[in-house]
């Protein structure tokens, strides 16, 4: 019914009601536009109202009765408006009404009149029923305090008696004497005689009588009469007229005034205030004002589906999204609103807010709502505590709130998009080795708040650690115990079976210490493995309602996840869990013959095998694949026979990963007797069952299935399942040949034979096919690092994950269709993912062979030379690299450009003279981005970059033609030692930048060693680089954990070419020693070598250095001057600082882009620094103008005015040495003098420095520039309404005149404008203006 009626109104609109024609009508109450009747109080009458005696022989009556009784009926709204109650339609003869005609009768009974008097006698009748009944009864009577006069009641009632017998006369009184008898047989005798003693008193007694009438009639009378009034239900309506539109509001806030000041009778409670809140619910929704939404903008509203509600959009109400809060107006509801129910008494409305809190969340998740909801949902409903409220809904007993609360933390910790790609990501190459979420060795649980040394420490509360880090809040709020009570005691159905599956994989990816938590719950593993992986089950195909009692694919992905934390779970988990036999159970039969239905049959076994493969990754599960090796063989044989094209995609993917498992074996065969000695000791680790003899078999049947597989892929379609079988058979044949080479020296003639049949066989295939053409064209739109952009950062920061969200969300707007499914998203970039593994198999392999057979070099590398690879790496080189920095499928593609760099390496030395220099120069700068990005878990590469690839000659083509020895030198020996130093020139003469890069090309052969040496000592751990080896180069009996390291920063500070010297001034402020007279030669040449080392990046390799920013670099050269007290006298720091200047000050872009406001990573303020290098300055730079430029550079006017107070003010002795010319300046002078300098305490600075003669224009021409320029500026601008400004113009004009040096106050009165051919540096007025003498005479 919810997929085929999407409304109340179409379910209602489909009942068929039985036939009612036979049935007399029920009486039909007079229309009115109020939902509900007003609510009526108690008012203070003259003689107050007692209560009831509490012993009494009568029924005791109700407080509205005794009201009832002593107050007219006027005061419950009974209106008789003017006009009367509307006049009737005419008669028809055949119908008689029935009251009137027994009124008649009795009247003539009783008086024996004639038909008028009959007529009148009815007419009174009707119209006293109506008055008294009708109204009443229908409730629109109750609308007002008061009701019609005495004479307007008389009125109306000669009105109605007139109308009726109006009526009565078109009757003759035959007629109305033979439906007089029709009515005295139909009624009873009580009934007339009921309504003849009503007639009486009617006529004698008023409108009390009446209403005691009409309230102590019988109870038969009573229904009769009803029936009468349904039998003319037509003509009642005709009778009514319309009452007058009062607004309920006036009409309650007219009672509350009118009640104002009454008290309660006695005896009766809480019956003295007008609550008018409490009635606001019963009056109509206010119109929406859009303008109104427009100028003041408020929290954002959902709909049940979690669709944004615009604001002031036209909701009808049937649709149930208003309700009675802060905007009844409003549809939807906000996220604290549904926070707050969340926590309802009623049932209902605590399922109605979670589910939509669910809808929300999973909405958010994909981005969905964009921008359009800030901040962000998540990160608002974590800040509000809503995992606590969770946390707390699942101790309820209720199966419905249990099942949404665990949806909704499902919500929370899960991403569906992620989960889709994590699973296609684990077929590719090392898609195991996922990162961490946290640091492995960051503090977990009893972490406390450090206060003040006089306050106790305080414990970190539930509410802190959830907003510090999610994961570790909810296992400190007994999550995983709870979670493990639903499981083994409720039993749910299968769906939140499946959710708290997730939630437990989401946790175990947290950290190694989540993890074990999860595995040391009591009880919770022995429930997974007894419920959900259990040996064996009762075989159906059907698809059931509960997950109990057979395997569950999310059981085992649950295991291979606490078997990815380490090697000592997987242990634990194989000893104590039989893990290897449940993997066998569900491996080796078929999927069809497991009794499960046919998709969770196949993702099982998928699932079993990455676990399994995950197993024989730390050597384990070995037995097992020596018992069962005939079975793989078997296998492979099949898929080599079996078309590519017929498979389904489901056995596509249990291909991927048994292929996954012999990867993993080849992998333990080739491991190397040095490979098997437990570090620190000399004992060894026992050989595995796995031997090479295993992997050699592997090899064939391997070939002829790629090989068939290729042949197959003639369509060049970009299935994923497809890609991904072909890449890991491309990993599986590469692995063999990269451990084959580790384990042998030489090769034999069957082995090269056998290379090069597979370059010119099955890679030849690949090669020309159209699927490697799509993905050579697919891979600049699949890489992560060329299209950074595409992601966005939008984890909160308790709660990061392994992917960023794609900018391109589907708009989650109420009544507007989504662009694509979260499914397309994830599929694309599924394929995304596996092109980038497909291509990184395929240079593996040939990479493998080529290192066996170097005569295959031009054939197997043949691919580098394409456009679209070419084109592929400049975006990858010109894309930022902090925006991607955790996307875990980063990894994968920095492993594929650092395999590219060494092929191309192979290739250089081999055709270094034909190598194009653009070419070189591109994959040079790809060894730098790659240096750049690397994560922690990559350190190997980083330090084979460093020593092989990014300082090796040839990759500086521009100065390695003819620079045998330098080759030499690179190759014979990497030490760090100071090479024979050239001649240099007097510091005072400026070097030129080729003799720079020429003597920064000679230290190549010291760069690496530096850089390693100091990369080991600051940026890694001790063993960091041999783990990372050792899960890089997959040596499976020497990893402990496949779970690396997070991947939240890069492991090199964007600033490591400045490392050496970042170093070095770090130590020189921690040693505090003594500035020896002399500097270390160590020390001169480090900082030499990386001063030119930086220069020739700079002139080269702009783009590894582009990144760096500019006030960094400068920030870096200035702690030069402090490392040592006579350092940068050394000729060649000299001249390296100084081509450094002109370089960073040469163009006005590059001027732009200079601001010292920006923080500088490793100093707390650049003012602190500045202030050092002032008065290092004063102490040792004898006035150097080297020295001189970089202490200007920050006094330019656009920087903070505080490093220029910090000259002028804090060090005046250094006004007097500064004495760099004008000429010398590393920046314009208008720079220092635009714009014109409107501080007081500053102007007052220049002034007393001009006064005092501090600053000369012989000593120190450009602060004497400064000082005259501003001077003469400020004093002589016109004047401001600025009080404080007037003043100190005056005061500074009155400083001027009484300068003693007239010289000096001739150039402070005649100032005209900087001019560089002047010895001055500016030009002067032969006179002042008429304006200039008008402000002198003035004083």
């Amino acid at each position: 019914m919810d997929r085929q009626d999407t409304h109340i109104t179409k379910v209602l609109a489909s009942i068929q009601e039985h036939d009612m024609s036979l049935v007399p009508p029920p009486a039909i109450t007079r229309k009115t536009k109020y939902g509900f009747p007003l609510v009526r109080r108690l008012e203070q009458e003259a003689t107050p109202m007692e209560p009831p005696p509490l012993t009494t022989s009568k029924p005791k009556k109700s407080l509205f009765a005794r009201q009832f009784e002593s107050h007219t009926l006027d005061y419950f709204g009974v209106e008789l408006m003017q006009g009367g109650l509307g006049t009737p339609p005419p008669i028809p003869k055949d119908e008689v009404n029935p009251i009137s005609v027994a009124r008649v009768g009795g009247a003539q009974g009783e008086e024996d009149g004639t038909a008028t008097d009959f007529a009148s006698d009815a007419s009174h009748t009707w119209n006293t029923f109506l008055r008294f009944t009708g109204g009443v009864v229908s409730g629109e009577g109750l609308v007002g305090s008061s009701g019609l006069t005495s004479e307007a009641a008389r009125r109306e009632v000669s009105k109605m008696d007139q109308e009726n017998a109006r009526w009565l006369s078109q009757f003759s009184e035959q007629e109305i004497l033979e439906q007089q008898e029709k009515i005295k047989k139909t009624l009873g005798s009580s009934t007339l005689a009921f309504l003849q003693a009503r007639r009486k008193k009617a006529s004698g007694g008023g409108a009390k009588g009446m209403r005691t009438d009409i309230r102590t009639g019988e109870e038969e009378s009573v229904r009769q009469t009803d029936a009468a009034m349904e039998c003319d239900g037509a003509r009642d309506d005709a009778m009514e007229t319309k009452m007058e539109d009062v607004k309920v509001e006036n009409r309650i806030e007219e009672k509350a005034k009118m009640n104002e000041g009454t008290v309660a009778p006695k005896g009766w409670l809480h019956m003295d205030v007008v609550e008018k809140e409490k009635l606001e619910w019963t009056c109509e929704v206010p119109a929406v004002d859009s303008s109104a939404f427009q100028r003041s903008p408020k929290e954002v509203r959902f709909s049940l589906e979690g669709l944004v509600i615009p604001r002031g959009v036209n909701i009808p109400i049937h649709l149930g999204l208003h309700h009675h809060g802060d905007e009844p107006e409003a549809a939807g509801y906000t996220l604290a609103e549904l926070v707050h129910l969340t926590r309802s008494a009623v049932l209902q409305q605590r399922l109605l807010a979670l589910q939509t809190l669910c809808r929300i969340i999973q909405r958010a998740t994909l981005n969905e709502y964009g921008d359009m909801v800030e901040p962000p949902v998540v990160h608002t409903l974590l800040e509000a505590g809503v995992p606590l409220l969770l946390r707390y809904s699942l101790d309820e007993q209720n199966e419905a709130v249990i099942g949404a609360s665990v949806d909704c933390l499902h919500a929370i910790l899960v991403s569906p998009f992620e989960e889709q790609l994590l699973d296609d990501y684990c077929s590719c190459y090392r898609g195991s080795h996922l990162p961490a979420l946290r640091p492995l060795g960051s503090v977990w649980g009893g972490r406390k708040r450090e206060k003040d040394q006089d306050e106790e420490e305080e414990e970190e509360t539930d509410a802190m650690t959830v907003q510090r880090d999610l994961v570790e809040g909810l296992v400190k709020v007994k999550l995983l115990p709870r979670l493990r009570y639903i499981l083994e005691v409720c039993r749910p159905n299968h769906h939140v079976v499946s959710a708290i599956l997730e939630v437990l994989i989401r946790i175990c990816r947290h950290s190694l210490q989540a993890a074990s938590e999860v595995f040391n719950c009591p009880r919770l593993m022995n429930v997974v493995f007894e419920e959900f992986l259990p040996v064996t089950w009762e075989g159906s195909n059907e698809v059931g309602t509960t997950a109990y009692g057979k395997p569950h694919p999310l059981a085992m992905r649950l295991v291979r996840t606490l078997a990815s934390a380490g090697r000592h779970l997987t242990s634990n988990l194989i000893s104590r869990h039989k893990l290897m036999d449940i993997i066998l159970r569900c491996v080796l039969p078929h999927p069809t013959d497991m009794g499960l239905p046919s998709h969770q049959a196949y993702t099982l076994g998928e699932e079993s095998l990455r676990t399994w493969g995950v197993a024989l990754g730390y050597g384990l599960g070995t037995n097992a694949f020596d018992d069962t090796y005939a079975t793989f063989i078997k296998q492979l044989q099949s898929m080599a026979s079996s078309r590519l094209r017929h498979v389904g995609a489901p056995e596509l993917r249990r291909a991927a990963a048994m292929v996954v498992v012999m990867e993993c074996a080849v992998d333990i065969a080739g491991c190397t007797p040095d490979m098997m000695r437990v570090e620190g000791s000399n004992a060894s680790i026992p050989p595995p069952s796995i031997v090479w003899s295993h992997a050699s078999g592997l090899l064939t049947p391997a070939l002829h299935c790629l090989s068939a597989w290729l042949a197959d892929m003639v369509d060049g379609g970009m299935e994923l399942e497809k890609i991904l079988c072909v890449s890991r058979l491309l990993h599986l044949v590469a692995t063999h040949f990269v451990k084959l080479s580790e384990k042998v020296s030489g090769c034999s003639v069957e082995m090269l034979q056998l290379a090069e049949d597979i370059i010119s066989g099955p890679l030849a295939k690949l090669i020309s096919s159209p699927l490697f053409a799509s993905v050579l064209q697919g891979l600049r739109s699949s890489s992560v690092l060329a299209n950074a952009s595409h992601w966005v950062k939008r984890d909160p920061p308790s709660l990061p994950s392994h992917t960023y969200l794609l900018v391109a969300p589907n708009i989650a707007i109420y009544g507007q269709p989504c662009a694509q499914s979260s499914d397309q998203l994830w599929r694309v970039e599924s394929v995304g993912v596996a092109i980038i593994d497909i291509f990184h198999g395929y240079l593996r392999l040939c990479f493998a062979l080529v290192q066996l057979h170097k005569g295959l070099l031009d054939k197997a590398t043949a691919v580098l030379d394409s456009r679209l690879f070419q084109d592929y790496l400049e975006a990858v080189v010109l894309s930022p690299t902090s925006t991607c920095a955790r996307v875990c499928f980063v990894v994968n593609e920095l492993q594929l450009l650092y395999l590219v760099v060494k092929v191309f390496m192979l290739r250089l030395e081999v055709h270094r003279d034909a190598m194009d220099q653009q070419l070189i120069q591109l994959y040079h700068n790809v060894a730098f981005k790659v240096l750049s990005l690397c994560p922690q878990g990559m350190e190997y590469l980083i330090s084979d970059l460093i020593t092989g690839v990014l300082w090796h000659p040839y990759m500086f083509c521009e100065l390695s033609s003819g620079s045998g020895s330098v080759v030499e030198g690179y190759i014979g020996g990497l030490s760090l030692r100071d090479p024979p130093t050239s001649v240099s020139k007097d510091v005072t003469c400026p070097p030129s930048s080729s003799d720079i890069l020429s003597e920064a090309f000679e230290r190549l052969c010291v760069v690496p060693q530096m850089y390693l040496k100091k990369f080991q000592e600051t940026c890694c751990e001790k063993q960091a680089v041999e783990r990372s080896k050792h899960q890089l180069l997959c040596h499976p009996l020497l990893v402990n954990s496949v779970m690396t390291p997070p991947i939240s920063s890069a492991v090199l500070p964007p600033q490591w070419i400045l490392l050496p010297i970042t170093m070095e001034y770090d130590q020189s402020l921690q040693l505090n020693a003594d500035r020896s007279p002399g500097a270390q030669p160590d020390r001169v040449a480090m900082v030499t070598t990386t001063l030119q080392t930086l220069f020739l990046l700079e002139r080269l390799r702009p783009i590894a250095v582009r990144e760096l920013p500019l006030e960094v670099k400068l920030a870096r050269l200035m702690c030069v001057f402090l490392i040592d007290g006579e350092l940068f006298l050394e000729k060649d720091v000299h001249n390296a600082l100084s081509v450094l200047l002109r370089q960073y000050c040469c163009t006005s872009e590059m001027q732009e882009r200079l601001d010292f406001s920006s923080p500088i990573p490793g100093l707390v303020s650049f003012y602190d620094l500045y202030s050092s290098l002032v008065a290092q300055f004063a102490a040792v730079s004898y006035g150097d103008p080297l020295f001189s430029s970089y202490l200007l550079l920050p006094l330019q006017q656009r920087f903070n005015p505080l490093l220029r107070r910090c000259l002028w003010d804090e060090h005046p002795t250094v006004l007097r040495v500064l004495s760099l010319p004008l000429q010398q300046s590393p920046v314009p002078v208008e720079s220092f003098l635009y714009p014109v300098e409107t501080d007081p305490v500053q102007l007052e600075l220049y002034m007393a420095a001009i006064a005092s003669g501090s600053v000369r224009p012989q000593w120190c021409p450009v602060l004497y520039l400064i000082a005259v320029h501003h001077i003469h500026s400020f004093v002589f601008s016109q004047r401001s309404e600025n009080t404080a400004s007037n003043i100190l113009q005056r005061k500074l004009l009155q400083g001027v005149l009484r300068v003693r040096a007239e010289e000096t106050k001739r150039h402070l009165l005649l100032y005209a404008g900087p001019q560089a051919e002047n010895s001055l540096g500016f030009h002067l007025n032969a006179q002042l203006s008429t304006l200039q003498e008008a402000m002198i005479n003035t004083l």
